[in-house]
């Protein structure tokens, strides 16, 4: 299932990468789970979050866009030096 708001290749990249969770495996307390066991979790959020939070949060945030293009835009698109 795709996410809607998360790039799994760019949180895969911060965890293991960046933060290297998986040098918590070598502690004692933590020497059963693996990165199978990270991404058995990671997944398992995504699906709660897509089923449970996309489906009544995004589209309630329809009305909110459409109201902002109706707007002026006039000062965002004048030049930086024009004030």
């Amino acid at each position: 299932m795709a996410s809607l708001q998360l790039n799994r290749r760019d949180l895969e990249f911060l965890l293991y990468e960046y933060l290297d969770v998986e040098r918590l495996t070598e502690r004692e307390r933590r020497c059963d789970h693996s990165r199978e066991s990270f991404d058995d979790v990671l997944d398992l959020a995504e699906k709660i979050a897509t089923e449970h939070f996309a489906r009544w949060e995004l589209p309630r945030t329809h009305a909110q866009l459409d109201l902002l293009d109706s707007l002026d835009t006039t000062t965002l698109d004048m030049r930086p030096g024009s004030f």
